[in-house]
């Protein structure tokens, strides 16, 4: 080490630097800082591999099909390094091809698994045909929902991402978190965890809404609760803001940040935070709260099992549930559609994938992160605050992707007021 820091106050003499201890740990610290960016360089190159293999998707069978387009994926590549006013001219996301290319064997790569029940059979007497729902189901396309329910559920699953509070202790006891395999499994025969349930079924129709506020003055609060399912993203307020947003709430997921503020919230002094945060959970009665991250950490696991515990003791039923990994580890999916890396995909993302799991038909509402809406009129970042827009998420990415899927009749994305009653 010596001679080479010899070496190299020898060679940078004739630039005009000296040899004085500040200059020797000049050159020291710029050799480790190249050191690390490569070591970085490679870990991320690396890093969609692991991704992919965790469900057994090898990306460069995707990129090899006849139905894949890689000047499309090379073309997205490219339009990352230019300004988010360009990208969304140059980025074509096409997810078709991914979609039929995975049709066949979406199912193979994961464990066999009991199918999640109807909601047919939780109802014994259907209601009346919902003119709502009649006028907007012509929108979907059948086929093209199918597939991306099909390719959903390598990455998703709520019998994995939704498994309630109650089963911790089993599920901790007897499986694998990573794998979601038991530990008295072998290499040789793995067995599903199969200890724990979930509180969700398969639904026909679902609204996933989120917290934009491009749903003031929408008047879409009658079509959300229109579906058969509705999810929400860190529960948020509905009751004063019922024409635009509805009042149905089946499935609310929570980020790091949201669970820590819940929490904060209900150890409050104040009787109005306390019978803000409870009017909340009192509006939606059986309704599954989610912790879409992992409870490895004793921290998060404190603080879900603390909330819950708090919830039950005023009585409301909700039904408090966690995933055996973060649904982070999920991204994979969203390089497979648009051939570009989400390395931080939003809790919204992340909701919209889980729900197409055991969703046939996708409507989506609140998901737009400009702060002017199409007629260039200012909106706020949520609907219910004046709240900026974090930057730690792709946001105009993620609008990308639901515009196009909206395109093909695969979601429908809501972005305008909503039609009234027929």
């Amino acid at each position: 080490m010596r001679r080479r820091l010899q070496y190299l106050s020898t060679r940078i003499r004739p630039l005009g630097f000296r040899k004085t201890n500040f200059n020797v740990f000049l050159i020291v610290l710029i050799n480790v800082l190249g050191i690390t960016l490569v070591i970085y360089g490679i870990r991320l190159g690396s890093e969609d591999k692991t991704i992919t293999k965790a469900y057994g998707i090898d990306l460069q069978d995707i990129t090899n099909s006849t139905t894949y387009n890689r000047e499309e994926v090379e073309t997205a590549t490219d339009s990352e390094e230019t300004s988010s006013e360009e990208e969304s001219d140059e980025w074509h996301l096409n997810p078709f091809p991914a979609l039929r290319a995975l049709w066949s064997n979406t199912e193979s790569t994961l464990p066999v698994m009991p199918e999640l029940d109807s909601i047919e059979t939780q109802v014994t007497y259907p209601g009346a045909p919902n003119p709502i729902m009649e006028r907007i189901e012509k929108h979907w396309n059948d086929e093209l929902c199918q597939a991306m329910q099909n390719l959903s559920r390598r990455f998703y699953d709520p019998r994995r991402h939704v498994i309630p509070l109650r089963e911790l202790y089993k599920f901790e006891r007897f499986c694998n978190s990573s794998t979601f395999t038991l530990k008295t499994s072998t290499k040789t025969k793995e067995r599903l965890c199969d200890v724990v349930s979930t509180p969700i079924q398969h639904y026909r129709t679902c609204a996933v809404v989120g917290n934009g506020g491009i749903l003031l003055n929408s008047s879409c609060g009658a079509e959300i609760d229109a579906h058969d399912f509705v999810v929400r993203s860190n529960l948020p307020p509905t009751l004063p803001y019922r024409q635009d947003v509805g009042i149905k709430t089946n499935f609310t997921a929570v980020n790091f940040e949201r669970l820590i503020q819940v929490r904060d919230q209900l150890k409050s002094s104040n009787p109005r935070v306390l019978d803000d945060v409870f009017a909340r959970f009192r509006s939606s009665p059986g309704m599954v709260f989610a912790y879409g991250l992992s409870l490895s950490d004793e921290r998060n696991q404190r603080r879900m099992t603390g909330t819950a515990r708090t919830v039950r003791e005023r009585g409301l039923p909700v039904t408090f549930a966690f995933a055996h990994r973060s649904y982070m580890d999920s991204k994979g999916m969203w390089y497979l559609l648009s051939g570009k890396q989400n390395h931080l995909p939003s809790t919204g993302l992340n909701v919209m994938g889980l729900a197409s799991s055991f969703c046939d038909k996708i409507s989506l509402y609140g998901y737009f992160p400009f702060d002017s809406d199409i007629h260039g009129k200012k909106v706020p970042y949520h609907y219910y605050d004046r709240k900026l827009a974090a930057g730690s998420h792709n946001m105009a990415n993620e609008f990308i992707i639901y515009r196009r899927l909206h395109d093909l009749g695969i979601i429908r994305h809501i972005i305008g007021r909503c039609e009234s009653d027929p």
